[in-house]
């Protein structure tokens, strides 16, 4: 598997390190900030297509990053991140278009899944 290069956005110091970590273990590289402005700006570049987006970042709120995300890039993977998790969240996040929705503390099993699901899935879209 090529290397992946993902987003992720997230105002805590600490989980964007740790994020950064789980990906290098993951092999994946991964751009880190705390700016939603940023990262959006990162996504219409185009240079990858998976996105790690926290629900409670300053600036924005999760839904509205995650319909400005999709408008940038629609065939973007944005999987979205809360410490409060709710199965309602969940289902609103993944029916507004997020790839997934994931709990923290991050899961290092679940993050692969969720990576690999994304990769494979981009992978079969571009040879149709």
């Amino acid at each position: 598997m090529t290397t992946l290069i993902s987003y992720i956005l997230d105002n805590d110091p600490e989980q964007l390190d740790l994020l950064v970590e789980q990906a290098a273990v993951l092999d994946y590289e991964a751009i880190p900030t705390s700016d939603a402005d940023e990262a959006l700006q990162l996504i219409r570049f185009g240079r990858c297509r998976m996105i790690f987006a926290d629900m409670h970042t300053p600036g924005t709120n999760g839904h509205d990053f995650l319909d400005q995300a999709l408008r940038c890039d629609p065939g973007a993977h944005v999987i979205m991140m809360t410490g409060d998790y709710t199965l309602d969240s969940a289902v609103d996040a993944i029916r507004r278009g997020a790839t997934d929705f994931l709990p923290k503390p991050n899961d290092q099993i679940r993050l692969k899944r969720t990576r690999d699901d994304a990769a494979n899935y981009s992978v079969v879209a571009r040879q149709r």
